[in-house]
C-alpha cells in the first residue's frame, strides 16, 4: 500500500463531499505558532506558520482549526472583539468579521511582507511592511483595513512589533535597536535611543506609562510611555537562554518566553523573576499572552500551547503530542488501524481511524525507522537506519 508522510490523514466525509483533510497528530495542529490574540479569558486565537489559525472559546481546553486560505506564515495577527480580526500573511492582509469562520483578502502589498500590525479598534490601525532591502514602511487605516495611507517616516530597518497604548499613543520595535514612539496616532514619530544595536523582537504596553520591549538577550523598560527606556536584563542570562517573547497584564505582572521551553514570571515589573522550565527542550516559546495577573498563555514550536492560572507557578500543556520526532512513513492496515514510524525508533498506532494514537515499542534500539508495511492485520515489517529490520506478528 502506498506510504504516506504522516502528519495528516485523508478523511472522506461522504460521497457527496470532496475529500478533506483533518489534522490528527499533534493536536490541535503542528505548525509553529507566532501570534496570539485573546479578547477575554475564554475566547482567543493563535496563528503562525503555514497559515495556521486556531480558536478557543473555553480558555484553551479545546481548539478549532480555522482557514484563511493561505499557506504563508502569519506574522501579524489581531482580534479587536469577538467578531473582527486581521491576519497578515506575506503580502496579503486577511480580514474576518464573523469570528474567524471565514476570511477574505481585503488588501495586498505586492512585493512586500507584512511584519507587524496593531489595531486600535475595529476601524483604526497601523501596519508595517518590508521588502527586506530598503527598510520598513508604515501604513495606517481608518476603515478596517480596506484602504491604507503611508505614514511619513523613513526607516532603514524592519519593524517587528507595534502596540497601541491605552491613551492612544503608539510604540513600535524593530531591528538594530529600533524603538519608535508617536503621540499623534502615527502622523509623526520620534526615534527613541535604546542603548543597544540588538534586534527587538517583541513589545508590550500594559499601561499608558509602562512599556516593555525585548531583544533575544535583554529586556528594556519604559516608565514614561515609551519616550525613554532602561535595560533591566535577561532573566535567563545565567543559564544561557534566549528570549523570544514578552507580555504584561499590568505594569508589574508579566511573562518572558525563552528557548528550550523555559519561562520567567515577574510580579514587580522585572526587578526579580521566577523560573519555570518545561520538559520540552525543543520548544521555543515564540509568543506569550497576558489575560490578567494570574492567567497567561504561551505557544511556539510545533504548535505547542501552555497555560498558567496561578501567576506562572505551574503551567499546563493544552496541546498534545506523542513524539516530537519526525514521522517518515505510515501504513493503513484497514479503515481503523494505522501505523506511523519515524526517527529514533518512533512507532505510533491508532485503532479508531486516527482519533487516538498510542506509542508502541518498536524494538529498533533507537534507530530511525523509514518505512513500514503490513501483510495482514498481524504481520508487519519496519526498516530503518543502519540496516535495521524489525517484525511484528501480533499487530
Amino acid at each position: 500500500m502506498k506510504k504516506l508522510l504522516f502528519i495528516l490523514i485523508l478523511s472522506t466525509i461522504n460521497t457527496s463531499l470532496i475529500a478533506q483533510w483533518s489534522w490528527l497528530h499533534p493536536v490541535p495542529q503542528g505548525n509553529n505558532l507566532l501570534r496570539m490574540s485573546f479578547i477575554n479569558a475564554s475566547t482567543g486565537w493563535a496563528a503562525g506558520e503555514k497559515g495556521a489559525i486556531i480558536k478557543t472559546v473555553n480558555g484553551g481546553n479545546d481548539w478549532t482549526i480555522q482557514y484563511a486560505g493561505t499557506v504563508n506564515d502569519i506574522r501579524a495577527f489581531q482580534f479587536t472583539d469577538v467578531n473582527h480580526g486581521w491576519a497578515g500573511a506575506e503580502s496579503d492582509l486577511f480580514y474576518s468579521s464573523n469570528s474567524g469562520h471565514s476570511w477574505d483578502i481585503i488588501y495586498r502589498f505586492p512585493g512586500y511582507v507584512i511584519t507587524a500590525m496593531a489595531m486600535q479598534d475595529n476601524d483604526t490601525g497601523i501596519i508595517a511592511i518590508t521588502d527586506f532591502f530598503n527598510g520598513a514602511k508604515l501604513y495606517k487605516t481608518t476603515n478596517s483595513g480596506y484602504a491604507w495611507t503611508q505614514l511619513p517616516i523613513l526607516l532603514s530597518t524592519d519593524i517587528t512589533d507595534i502596540e497601541y497604548l491605552p491613551n492612544g499613543d503608539v510604540v513600535a520595535a524593530g531591528r538594530v535597536g529600533t524603538l519608535l514612539h508617536s503621540n499623534t496616532g502615527g502622523s509623526t514619530w520620534t526615534t527613541i535611543p535604546a542603548g543597544t544595536s540588538a534586534d527587538f523582537i517583541d513589545i508590550s504596553a500594559p499601561s499608558s506609562s509602562t512599556v516593555y520591549a525585548t531583544t533575544a538577550n535583554g529586556i528594556y523598560k519604559s516608565t514614561n510611555g515609551g519616550t525613554s527606556y532602561t535595560a533591566i536584563g535577561n532573566p535567563g542570562a545565567g543559564s544561557g537562554f534566549t528570549l523570544f517573547s514578552i507580555d504584561f497584564a499590568n505594569a508589574n505582572d508579566g511573562v518572558a518566553g525563552c528557548d528550550q521551553g523555559n519561562l520567567y514570571f515577574t510580579t514587580d515589573g522585572g526587578t526579580s523573576w521566577n523560573y519555570y522550565g518545561t520538559s520540552t527542550f525543543w520548544l521555543n516559546l515564540q509568543v506569550v499572552e497576558a489575560i490578567n495577573s494570574n492567567v497567561f498563555f504561551t505557544a511556539g514550536t510545533g504548535g505547542a500551547i501552555l497555560k498558567t492560572i496561578d501567576a506562572g507557578n505551574t503551567w499546563n500543556e493544552l496541546s498534545a503530542r506523542l513524539s516530537e520526532y519526525r514521522l517518515n512513513a505510515a501504513e493503513a492496515v484497514n479503515s481503523n488501524t494505522y501505523f506511523a514510524v519515524g526517527l529514533s525508533g518512533t512507532l505510533l498506532k491508532t485503532t479508531n481511524g486516527g482519533n487516538l494514537w498510542t506509542p508502541v515499542s518498536s524494538g529498533a534500539g533507537g534507530e530511525d525507522l523509514n518505512d513500514i508495511h503490513f501483510a495482514n492485520s498481524s504481520t508487519g515489517l519496519c526498516v530503518g537506519s543502519n540496516g535495521t529490520i524489525v517484525k511484528s506478528t501480533d499487530g
